[in-house]
């Protein structure tokens, strides 16, 4: 499989170390061999860092050719009171339920098949995950590496881009996962077959909820969640919300100066995904630049200011392809 690579918060000393020594002597670097930094924060009015993430570079399985790229990235977004509790645990075993199902079966194995692995991945995840974590779940954005395809798979609304870098005013994204909201016309009708609830603020749907009565809450009440999609959220499996992951396959054969970029939606409520694209494909590609520091740049510099202002959890993965 690799060594795992989980993500530091953005005030722990290696990283304060490692942007201090670039600054220090920014000539001395180059982005080359630097093939993706990852970086997290925990919010300003959060008891804990609800996000997971981590990345495998790479990700060894039988399903990976000798001596063709690979790696794994991987975005787990907790919410609700026990959120965290959902996504550590499925950061943990997540690549290694997703490697036993890639082993099953000789390289290559057709798309259609790799595509069901990631969905029964998910699923099974899902059907594991804690039972004594009834009060939250967390998303998932998982982009799997083979040789010259991308698959990403998608259950929530965190996010996975994938850019082209041309010029440092030039990005071009190429492909953006979606986020899955309960508004979403086929989402919406899966969850109402269901019996489920929806709620949609008329003047802004994208804040859409599917509401449930909770009898694990304390005191039990009415909770909406904000997508259609999740691992965990048991309450809200019976409604019709699922961990079953959409999934998308690119060929990156013929791509030059590409990346991916995936993050919770900490992120990605903050600014438009072309402004992070042109940010963290000039601190891959360009000189003079480095990939942690543009991480951990961008996010303070998009972030509320000031110290009463709610700021989510944020964690980022920014990886080259080629």
């Amino acid at each position: 499989m690799g060594i795992p690579v989980y993500p530091l918060e953005i005030d722990h000393p290696q990283i304060q170390k490692a942007i201090e020594t670039f600054k220090s002597n920014p000539n001395g670097y180059s982005t080359a061999g630097l093939e993706y930094a990852t970086v997290t924060w925990q919010s300003n009015q959060h008891e804990q860092n609800q996000d997971r993430a981590v990345v495998f570079y790479p990700f060894r399985t039988q399903q990976s050719r000798p001596n063709h790229p690979t790696f794994l990235v991987a975005i787990f977004d907790g919410h609700g009171v026990e959120g965290h509790l959902v996504a550590d645990y499925v950061v943990k075993a997540f690549p290694r339920l997703l490697a036993d199902k890639l082993n099953q079966q000789a390289c290559c194995a057709p798309d259609e098949w790799i595509i069901q692995q990631l969905k029964d991945t998910f699923v099974e995840i899902d059907s594991n995950a804690p039972t004594s974590a009834l009060r939250g779940g967390c998303t998932g954005s998982v982009t799997l590496r083979l040789d010259n395809r991308l698959f990403v798979a998608n259950a929530g609304d965190s996010r996975t881009i994938l850019a082209n870098y041309h010029t440092a005013n030039q990005t071009e994204i190429s492909y953006m996962s979606r986020k899955d909201k309960p508004n979403l016309p086929d989402e919406r009708s899966r969850i109402e077959a269901l019996g489920g609830k929806i709620h949609i603020p008329p003047k802004n749907p994208a804040l859409s909820r599917v509401v449930v009565f909770s009898k694990a809450a304390s005191p039990p009440e009415s909770i909406g969640l904000a997508m259609s999609r999740s691992i965990g959220d048991q309450e809200w499996t019976a409604v019709g919300v699922t961990a079953e992951p959409l999934v998308d396959v690119m060929d990156v054969s013929n791509l030059t100066r590409s990346f991916v970029v995936a993050a919770s939606d900490g992120l990605w409520d903050l600014r438009r995904p072309q402004f992070f694209a042109k940010q963290f494909g000039a601190s891959l590609y360009a000189d003079g630049s480095h990939p942690l520091v543009e991480c951990v740049e961008t996010i303070l510099k998009v972030s509320p200011q000031e110290k009463e202002w709610y700021r989510d959890d944020i964690t980022a993965i920014a990886i080259k392809v080629d």
